[in-house]
């Protein structure tokens, strides 16, 4: 576990000139490698007062040395409790900064650019609960740099009323504002600004691959990576009514009326609205994962990116469509949606399988409940005489079909059509000490690969900040994986003369086969994907017109 994430520091000091003033930051050494290390860089204005509800503008600039020795504050959010014992980095709506880790710069010398966005559903997260020792360790020995940043989460981030009154997306255009800066900036750290990867983890990698579509965003980088999540998600994009509708629910939560006004239009009634919105204090913005039905009972997120006709002009297929391709990295893990049962406390049983093929039934057009459990049935096996684990061991494997593979598989298919270089991977191995106390909520215990897995073993970072003791199998992956992604960084290729010596061969997309690298202690390429069930699973949802868009699983 790091300690208070290492807000104290002691270290020789480094400065760098960006254009808004000079920055302090510190030298941490690893390996026999100095590094560079800025945290707390404000990128933007704080969103506060009249710029609550607004796109970010530009930060001021500042006389003297700006130290930036301690990671900014977080976004709004509803702490999950492990959380609040552990870090200590406070919340605040003033949130706009990001943290530069960089080898010792050299003259003459460059390096490529990894800028990281972090997950948690729109709602939660932080770029501090990532330290900075470990970025050092894991990534910039490898000769990157990398840059992770903070954007306004929940209901500061993602309010939206489908009007000029409140477009929403703040969240994303933080995100572009951070983008910006880098590419202004990140010279001043010997960065190369020509050679900028773009990656996140779920809701960020959800943004990474916004991003790229996004025509006031997609010429301002090179290269994508996605973990555990992407455009073709359900959950990446919502439902502007059901957004507007939940976003008016809290306000009328937090007091709202219209006090017998009488307004001419919906959209002058919610701009007088979002004026008395941001009279409300920041903390009561802020939402939470578990608990929150959207999340947990129809697998989606209630505050997410939406079809702004700016950031996001067009429906997803049409921006894909136009859109120029990128080299990119993908996957997810084998046993993804083991965290949101975790963490939901769903159990696994043939009720709940009932309940989701009942689900499906209603959605589908022209299927009864019977043909849905057949076709079911087909694909994963027929539960009758099932154990226990069994029985929840297809639970897992559906809700994550239906989560995120099935999204994977669209991702690998359209890289099938493009001329870029596609890395897939699927991480089929985990901790056994990621879990903590969690453990007891699972259904069964294996040491597979769940969503934000990838943590553990790119970043040595923990979801649920517990301590993380590896043994010789976490190592191995530890060391392979950081490899891979910073050769791509570098590249546009995760190999290497190092990687082959240690008997890892990743092959990209081809036209005519979609294949993974299976990351784990002995990673090897996997021509078989999902043992076949997307197929199945795409011919089934084509048949009965099944939209996965926005609500899979709601009612």
């Amino acid at each position: 576990m790091r300690p208070l994430l290492q807000h104290r520091v002691c270290a020789p000091a480094v400065r760098a000139e960006v254009d808004e003033g000079i920055l302090e930051g510190f030298v941490h050494s690893v390996s026999g490698k100095d590094c560079e290390v800025y945290l707390g860089v404000p990128f933007a204005a704080p969103p506060v007062g009249e710029l609550r509800f607004k796109k970010p503008v530009r930060a001021k600039p500042w006389s003297g040395v700006r130290k930036c020795k301690r990671f900014g504050p977080r976004s709004i959010q509803k702490d999950m409790f492990w959380d609040k014992v552990v870090l200590q980095t406070p919340q605040s709506e003033d949130c706009l900064y990001l943290n530069v880790f960089a080898p010792k710069r050299e003259e003459g010398k460059t390096y490529p650019v990894f800028f990281y966005i972090h997950g948690g559903g729109f709602m939660m997260d932080s770029a501090a609960k990532y330290g900075y020792k470990e970025m050092c360790e894991q990534l910039i020995t490898k000769d990157i740099i990398v840059i992770t940043i903070q954007y306004r989460l929940g209901f500061l981030g993602f309010f939206s009323l489908g009007n000029s009154s409140c477009k929403g997306n703040f969240g994303l255009w933080d995100q572009i504002a951070a983008l910006e800066w880098t590419k202004r900036n990140v010279s001043a750290f010997g960065g190369d600004p020509s050679r900028l990867t773009v990656g996140g983890q779920s809701a960020g990698a959800v943004s990474a691959d916004l991003l790229s579509l996004s025509p006031v965003s997609r010429d301002l980088f090179e290269q994508k990576i996605t973990m555990g999540g992407s455009s073709f998600c359900h959950w990446a994009v919502s439902d502007q009514d059901e957004i507007g509708e939940f976003c008016r629910r809290k306000a009328r939560n937090l007091g709202w009326k219209p006090k017998g006004k009488s307004f001419v239009t919906q959209e002058e009634e919610d701009a007088a609205m979002i004026a008395y919105l941001r009279q409300m204090p920041a903390h009561k913005f802020g939402v939470h994962m578990i608990g929150t039905k959207e999340v947990f009972s129809e697998a989606r997120l209630p505050l997410s990116p939406v079809i702004d006709g700016e950031i996001l002009p067009a429906p997803l297929a049409v921006l894909r469509a136009t859109a120029p391709p990128k080299p990119s990295i993908g996957g997810v893990g084998e046993y993804e949606s083991m965290l949101f049962v975790a963490l939901g406390f769903i159990r696994c049983n043939g009720k709940f399988l009932e309940r989701v093929q009942t689900i499906l039934a209603r959605k589908a057009r022209g299927a009864s409940l019977k043909e849905m459990q057949e076709a079911m049935r087909d694909i994963y096996g027929d539960v009758k005489g099932k154990n226990k684990k069994e029985l929840a061991r297809i639970c897992v494997i559906l809700l994550s079909d239906l989560i995120s593979n099935y999204a994977n598989y669209q991702y690998m298919r359209e890289a099938q059509t493009i001329e870029q270089s596609t890395y897939m991977y699927s991480l089929d191995f985990t901790s056994r000490n990621m879990w903590g106390f969690m453990k007891l909520s699972l259904p069964f215990c294996e040491r597979r690969g769940t969503h934000a897995s990838e943590l553990l073993y790119l970043f040595k970072c923990n979801y649920f900040v517990t301590p993380l003791p590896m043994d010789a199998n976490d190592r191995m992956v530890a060391d392979i994986m950081p490899r891979l992604f910073a050769n791509f960084v570098k590249h546009g290729n995760p190999n290497s003369a190092e990687t082959r010596d240690r008997g890892v061969q990743w092959d990209p997309i081809e036209q005519d086969r979609k294949q993974v690298l299976s990351i784990c202690p002995q990673s090897t390429m996997k021509r078989e994907v999902f043992e076949g069930r997307m197929e199945r699973l795409d011919r089934l949802f084509h048949k009965y017109n099944l939209d996965m868009r926005y609500n899979i699983l709601k009612r």
